[in-house]
């Protein structure tokens, strides 16, 4: 019991404030949350966005690519189903 005494006063009193456990939560994680998001979500919604384009120079969204969008992800869902 002494002991722990001891090692509270070492450290100052509480052993692991709510305030020190943000701040290594945001030193230690947060350096691979934003290479997360800047390497792997960035470019997944970019990636999304221009599947729904016709990849001209105008990237334009037509109504025959929506539809075709639609046809095909129809279709993985049919797919989906038949194998389950």
């Amino acid at each position: 019991m002494a002991a722990t005494n001891e090692l509270m006063i070492e450290r100052g009193g509480q052993a692991g404030s709510a305030a020190r456990r943000r701040a290594n939560f945001a030193i230690f994680l947060g350096p691979a949350i934003v290479l997360t998001v800047l390497f792997f979500v960035i470019p997944v919604l970019i990636d999304i966005a221009v599947s729904f384009t016709d990849l001209s120079r105008s990237l334009r969204v037509t109504n025959s690519r929506r539809s075709n969008m639609r046809r095909s992800l129809k279709a993985i869902a049919g797919c989906r189903r038949s194998s389950a």
